[in-house]
């Protein structure tokens, strides 16, 4: 995995598992994606877009995150 100061913010429900497991998912990088497994099935999730890699039509909601000031702000839509 390759360092980076990038912060991403997604959603916790793995639509494939139909179950609230990212938070335990690994984060890694596969190609020039920057992705979380799915600790269920390993399926692949970009943390930028949040489609599935494995599956394009599958994807997370994925949410606008900064580092303000040194506070870690999150945009809901």
């Amino acid at each position: 995995m390759r360092e980076t100061d990038s912060l991403y913010a997604v959603d916790n429900f793995d639509p494939i598992g139909k179950a609230n497991v990212l938070s335990r998912g690994i984060i890694g990088s596969l190609g020039d994606k920057t992705v979380i497994a799915s600790p269920l099935y390993k399926q692949h999730f970009c943390l930028q877009s949040g489609v599935c890699l494995e599956d394009e039509n599958i994807s997370i909601a994925t949410y606008p995150v900064r580092c303000h000031e040194g506070v870690v702000q999150l945009g809901l839509i």
